[in-house]
Formats: C-alpha cells, structure tokens, sequence
C-alpha cells in the first residue's frame, strides 16, 4: 500500500503538470506581457504555501491537504480555462485579460501543488 501511494502521488505530480509550469513560468508570463517580477512573485508564494502545509501537515493530516491540495489545483485550472473561452478582437485584448488572469490562477495552482 505505501508503494502505491508513493508511486500514485509521484504520478499525480506528472499528471498535473507541477514541472513543467514551473519550469516554463517566465515564457508563460512573458507571452502574456508580463515581466520577470510575475514569476518572482509566484515563487515566493509558492515558497510561503509549501512553508505553510508543512508547518500544517501534523495538524490536519496529510490526506486533508491532498484534498485541498487537488481541489486548489482543481479550481485554478478551471478559472483559467474559463479566462480561455471569451471571443477576443485582438491579440492585444487577449494578452491583457491572459496577463490578469495567470497571475492569480498560477498562485493558486501553487499553492496546490505546495500541499499535495
């Protein structure tokens, strides 16, 4: 049972794409036309989330933070699908409604990622 937790886990992380957000976080903003500081600043609070469940995990379970975790990570790829959806008339409306909306999304995709 703790091989396949352990084995399970690892996949969900592959499955959701933790890698390689974070690897292509500074292309993703750039696109959208924000600048280096849209990605210093997920990083710092992926680093307070991630302090965060593990200062927490004794107290609410691991399980719980999975839960949370997933669901998180749930909602913010469900907002910005949404963010996807609207006609846009330019590219330029586009990027400025992208830009709103990455920034936010990718914090709370974070903080998921940080308690699973």
């Amino acid at each position: 049972p703790a091989l396949v937790a352990g084995v399970g886990l690892v996949f969900l992380q592959q499955v959701t794409g933790q890698p390689s957000v974070l690897y292509y976080a500074d292309s993703i903003f750039e696109d959208v036309g924000l600048d280096m500081a849209a990605s210093i600043g997920v990083s710092v609070f992926k680093l307070f989330a991630t302090l965060f469940a593990t200062f927490t995990v004794d107290n609410y379970g691991r399980k719980l933070l999975l839960y949370i975790g997933c669901s998180l990570m749930l909602l913010a790829l469900f907002i910005l699908s949404i963010a996807f959806l609207f006609p846009y008339t330019s590219v330029n409306e586009c990027n400025a409604h992208l830009a709103m909306m990455s920034c936010p999304t990718s914090c709370v995709w974070d903080a998921g990622c940080a308690s699973e």
